[in-house]
């Protein structure tokens, strides 16, 4: 049997194209904390299928699906063997990735503010949106 390794690619190689969406994948920690996990970049066709589902649990178990097809050795399905939703898929979060750029954007202006002066506006945006770049295209890319 064929073993499918995942095809990952850094977030800021991804084509812009218009026909494939990107989500960002969050876990939240102990904190509650969103951490950045991973881009999902999937066809129109599967992001309507996504942003179709009624409850955030069925969007996940939609995903949860897919990239278990996909997959296998790497996510696990939604169902663990009693019944219950595996582990694995509590605590994420799914954002449209521009809304997420824009969150990641703000929490680093942020952390970054006391470095600069009142009248350094431009400045502080500026880095804390190449800080919110760098931080997605560190991020391995997952097509489902």
């Amino acid at each position: 049997m064929e073993r499918k390794e995942m095809q990952t690619t850094p977030a800021g190689r991804v084509s812009q194209q218009s026909q494939i969406r990107r989500y960002l994948w969050s876990t939240v920690d102990a904190g509650g904390r969103l951490v950045p996990y991973v881009v999902l970049e999937c066809t129109e066709n599967v992001a309507e299928e996504i942003d179709s589902r009624d409850r955030y649990e069925n969007k996940w178990m939609f995903i949860a699906e897919r990239l278990h097809e996909k997959y296998p050795e790497q996510f696990p399905e939604w169902w663990d063997g009693y019944g219950r939703r595996d582990v694995f898929w509590y605590n994420n979060v799914l954002e449209e990735y521009e809304e997420a750029y824009e969150r990641l954007t703000e929490e680093w202006a942020e952390r970054l503010s006391d470095y600069y002066k009142e009248d350094e506006w431009e400045a502080l945006w500026e880095e804390a949106r190449e800080r919110a770049e760098e931080e997605l295209n560190s991020l391995s890319v997952i097509r489902i």
